[in-house]
């Protein structure tokens, strides 16, 4: 039996609305995003996925397998 991605979806829909409500509520201009990166960070660690910084305001978050190599999502 495959993943239900709609039942998933919405298990997650009002928390999914708050952050998209509260990034909309905190504009900031291009490359000067720092709040917006702090918070985008905050939440990648709460769920357990490391980071890098790049460029300044850009995020990544580092996702491990169980499988060795370079993955690119």
């Amino acid at each position: 039996m495959g993943i239900d991605w709609l039942l998933e979806a919405d298990k997650i829909s009002k928390d999914i609305v708050a952050i998209r409500r509260y990034l909309h509520m905190n504009p900031e201009l291009g490359f000067e995003e720092h709040l917006t990166s702090e918070f985008v960070e905050k939440k990648l660690h709460d769920i357990g996925i490391k980071t890098k910084r790049v460029a300044g305001t850009g995020i990544i978050g580092i996702l491990t397998g169980k499988d060795l190599g370079k993955r690119l999502g």
